[in-house]
């Protein structure tokens, strides 16, 4: 199986420069997957099941963005998020005991509900694309493998632009219209096949 290190280093010399490609590449990535998650969200989303205890959990993933958050406990009531300073400013104590209505977050991973309960919540969510590493598979890249060629050429643009003393000025207008090229092919394929239109998507696209 391809390596994310074999498709940074495509064309790309001998491999003794690895983190200044992979700084590249994660770079790319990044844009790639916000691009996804404003366009075509439910390509991304995952789910967990958190089990709160005395209204604190612990995802096992770090959210990108979360959807929705239901109550399993109580026939899967949709909590509405929130802030604990907004939480203060109405309950100074934190002190409510029931059913939770609320939902916020205390960490990277960490959700607590209110008011206060034990009970088992499913949280809808995109997880945060994470950081590519050398010896990552290339199926930790979590957009479609059709479009990992917009990786490969976003990855020899920002090379040739950092190396634009060196590097010819036709090769850097080449790269760069190779990545142009493959990353409006992955726009126009997310908004084709996205199940319906957001205004999320017309912001997108009129970056």
């Amino acid at each position: 199986m391809t390596t994310v290190k074999e498709l940074a280093l495509v064309g790309v010399g001998d491999g003794s420069d690895d983190d200044r490609l992979l700084r590249y590449m994660n770079l790319v990535y990044k844009e790639a997957y916000r691009r996804t998650a404003a366009i075509y969200p439910t390509l991304l989303l995952s789910q967990n099941t958190v089990t709160i205890t005395d209204g604190a959990g612990v995802m096992s993933d770090i959210p990108f963005k979360v959807e929705s958050v239901k109550d399993s406990g109580n026939g899967n009531r949709l909590l509405s998020p929130t802030t604990l300073p907004n939480l203060e400013d109405c309950h100074p104590n934190l002190s409510d005991v029931g059913s939770p209505s609320w939902y916020y977050f205390t960490g990277a991973k960490a959700i607590a509900t209110y008011p206060v309960n034990s009970t088992t919540v499913k949280v809808r969510f995109i997880k945060s694309s994470g950081t590519l590493g050398v010896n990552d598979a290339e199926n930790a890249i979590l957009i479609p493998a059709e479009f990992h060629d917009l990786l490969i050429w976003g990855t020899l643009f920002y090379l040739a632009y950092d190396e634009r003393d060196k590097a010819a000025g036709p090769e850097v207008q080449i790269a760069q219209s190779k990545y142009e090229i493959a990353l409006a092919d992955f726009t126009t394929w997310l908004t084709q096949n996205q199940p319906g239109p957001s205004k999320q998507t017309k912001a997108v696209l009129a970056s």
